[in-house]
């Protein structure tokens, strides 16, 4: 057997280049993490979420801060999947109660022949910025007593701990080009990993980001597509009329407020459409006011910061770097970014903190790819809202009940789809539905996979 795809057992430490190598002991000091210190935070959130995962190298399997399993655990195996010679993806292969992964080992496509059940389904999930496959450590327990399906997260290409892959794009190319090798770059590597792994057709889930790749991916193969299932995606919305020249600049007396009132008077004044999807509009567009007219009237200190973070974002510059460059501040950054989220326990948050900031730490990989596909303000650059209509899969869109994301942009586009789809919005949730209110994000997780 000689095609490489799996290596278990090696905690491969990415090059910080040149300077990085020379002063590795300074490096190493004023951004207090590693290679391996990244796969023992990996380890212990998705034990915090009830996996074990029992196949890491002998140095993180023999972490001195001993892990307590508690509860009713859920076998799981971590794995890095070649998709050439020097770029893997990482990949949890969870082994539910009710799926016959427990012996899934994979050391080849000829192993994955003789291992996987010919009518296994196939649930991949694909985290969203910043984060990685850990970002599901408390869903991977419970939607893995979906039957006969394996649940499967992965690191996008040159994020969490995948291989820290080279991510250029040409600056001197039109905007929509620039996008659309960014987009290739993670369309084209998931579709490697799709082949490596041997899974026919998959039911993919993208959160945020992952959902903006996810869709697109859906869009070139649905050949490989079960079911798509979009968890608040983001890059679908146009930019609001009166905000394109401040996005562009920074400036804010750019925002034309009275160009979005203007159009939001239009809109109320035509009284014969009582539609849901108006209504969805007109509150879309009344948020939009709001937001301009808060920006407009904040003070000059921090319209001078404002206009300094969206050049940066602009010059793609990414806020994984700024919390490389905060040094041994950064964990702490990370920590009152976290305090933000739903209602996790102080071991969950803390691990989920750890974590967080050992896969944001890491070398340069693909982070920067964000300010590429995205304005700042997180509207697109191409907006998924103008090209998914093509879609050809059953497509699932679900938002927090509190997301502030677009909620009105996805139920557009929903309305258009010709193959199967469907909207949700899980109640006492925001953008990150799976940690804010897990048990209903799950339930409807397993209802959508399993309904025919």
């Amino acid at each position: 057997m000689t095609t490489k795809v799996l290596v278990r057992n090696g905690s491969m430490e990415p090059s910080r280049g040149f300077f990085g190598t020379i002063f590795k002991p300074i490096v190493s000091w004023y951004i207090p993490t590693s290679r391996a210190k990244s796969e023992m935070a990996e380890r212990r959130l998705l034990a915090v979420g009830n996996l074990l995962v029992s196949n890491y190298p002998e140095e993180i399997m023999s972490d001195k801060d001993s892990i307590e399993f508690k509860g009713d655990m859920t076998r799981a195996s971590i794995h890095n999947v070649y998709i050439d010679d020097s770029n893997f993806i990482r990949t949890l292969v969870v082994s539910g109660n009710n799926s016959n992964t427990s012996s899934f080992e994979l050391e080849s496509k000829q192993d994955a022949d003789d291992t996987s059940p010919e009518k296994k389904e196939w649930l991949v999930l694909a985290h969203g910025f910043g984060n990685g496959l850990g970002f599901f450590f408390k869903n991977y327990h419970e939607l893995s007593k979906i039957p006969d399906t394996n649940v499967v997260g992965i690191d996008w290409l040159g994020m969490g701990l995948s291989s820290r892959s080279k991510f250029e794009v040409d600056k001197k190319l039109p905007i929509k080009q620039q996008v659309h090798q960014a987009e290739d770059y993670f369309v084209e590597s998931l579709e490697k990993w799709r082949a490596e792994m041997n899974i026919e057709k998959m039911t993919l889930l993208g959160h945020s980001f992952g959902g903006y790749m996810s869709s697109l991916y859906a869009l070139k193969y649905p050949q490989r597509i079960n079911k798509l299932i979009l968890e608040s995606p983001v890059g679908l919305q146009r930019t609001p009329e009166g905000l394109d020249k401040f996005l562009e600049t920074g400036n804010f007396d750019l925002i034309d407020v009275e160009k979005i009132q203007e159009n939001l008077n239009e809109l109320k004044s035509n009284t014969s459409d009582t539609s849901s999807a108006n209504e969805l509009e007109i509150i879309a567009r009344e948020r939009n006011l709001l937001f301009a007219e808060r920006f407009k009237s904040i003070k000059p200190t921090y319209k001078t910061l404002g206009k300094l973070a969206i050049k940066t974002w602009n010059n793609y510059i990414s806020p994984q770097s700024l919390v490389r460059a905060a040094g041994r501040f950064g964990p702490g950054i990370i920590n009152k970014y976290v305090e933000h989220f739903g209602p996790l326990t102080e071991e969950e948050r803390a691990g989920l903190g750890k974590y967080m900031y050992h896969v944001s730490a890491q070398p340069e990989g693909s982070e920067r790819s964000i300010c590429v596909i995205l304005k700042a303000l997180a509207f697109g650059r191409d907006p998924l809202l103008d090209r998914l209509d093509k879609l050809k899969v059953p497509t699932y869109f679900i938002y927090g009940e509190k997301d502030w994301m677009d909620f009105k942009t996805g139920y557009d586009l929903h309305l258009k789809l010709k193959p199967k789809s469907d909207i949700f919005r899980v109640p006492d949730a925001g953008h990150n539905m799976q940690l804010d209110n897990p048990d209903a994000f799950n339930s409807l997780i397993k209802k959508i996979v399993t309904e025919k």
